[in-house]
Order: C-alpha cells, then structure tokens, then sequence
C-alpha cells in the first residue's frame, strides 16, 4: 500500500476525483491514549517523518493528528525561522505594541479595556501592575510556543492508521445511488 497523502476518491463515471477539504473523524481511525507526547525543537513535518517512519512521504500524518493545515505557519518553529517569520510578516513593526496582556488572569484583555490602556499610553499615563505590553514577536513567540508540544502516531501503527484513514477516505458514488 503506497499512499502519499490524504485522499478522498469519489468514483463516478470511471474518473477519481480527490476531495482536498475532507474532515476525518480520526478518533474512528486511532485512539487518543494510543498516541505520544512528543516536544518539537525545530524539525520539519518531513524530517520528523523521516525519523519516525522511514519516510518523508507521512509527513500529513502528524499534521493532520495535530490539526496543522499549513505547516508553513502552524508547525512550531526553531527561534531563526520564527525571527525571520516575523521580519517578513512584520517587518520593522515587529516590535510594536500588539495587545494588552493581564498577567493575573493570563488573557488578553477585551476590547473596550484595550481602547482605554492605548488612550492611558497615548497621554504618558502608567498601565495598571497587572498589564502587560504584548508585542507582535512576543504574541508570535508565544503562539508559537503553544505548538511545541504535539501528538505523534508511533511508528508500529502507521500502517494499521494508513489503512483506516484510506478506509474512511473512500467514497464510490454510481448512478446517484
């Protein structure tokens, strides 16, 4: 069995056609206790499937455990990649004020309090002790942080998952029937 990336085939007039916006139930496919906590410090999608699996092919198969839709931008990135991520999405704003963060509550603040904090900063005035300037690196840094820690299939159930999720991916249609 050779498959390289999610598919959905719908089989209709003898042309396969692949539905790229499929959602998999994929607690049909593995269960959860089945799978391990794994902290990334900076390998691609493809190169902890390299090391995982053998092959690079698999990467989709902990980007989709994982929810990640571009790795690109939704993968955890080393410090240098997330620096440049943030040069090119940025630029020299980077270091901005992004959002008020409440460290006692550990959230963002609402809208109408980040109005009122941006007035307090615009006339010199001193943010309460508990708010904290997020800048658009840190809230960067921090969001990527948050993707470090990951879920991954371990290399014995690869194929018993490939064969399932091909299972649950396959849709013949005939006539409307």
């Amino acid at each position: 069995m050779d498959i390289l990336y999610p598919k959905k085939k719908l089989l209709l007039d003898d042309v396969t056609y692949t539905n790229i916006f499929r959602i998999v139930d994929l607690s049909r496919i593995v269960r959860p206790e089945n799978l391990i906590v794994f902290e990334l410090s900076g390998e691609t999608p493809m190169k902890l499937a390299l090391d995982l699996y053998g092959n690079s092919k698999y990467f989709w198969v902990n980007c989709l455990i994982n929810g990640v839709v571009n790795y690109h931008t939704d993968w955890y990135m080393g410090q240098q990649k997330l620096e440049k991520f943030c040069r090119y999405k940025y630029g020299e704003h980077q270091f901005d004020p992004y959002r008020f963060l409440n460290t006692v509550t550990k959230n963002y603040v609402t809208d109408s309090e980040d109005k009122i904090l941006r007035q307090r900063l615009q006339n010199n005035q001193a943010l309460p002790n508990n708010i904290r300037i997020v800048t658009y690196a840190d809230y960067e840094f921090h969001k990527n942080e948050a993707r470090r820690t990951i879920y991954i299939l371990p290399p014995d159930l690869l194929m018993n998952f490939l064969k399932a999720y091909e299972k649950s991916n396959t849709l013949t249609l005939n006539g409307g029937a």
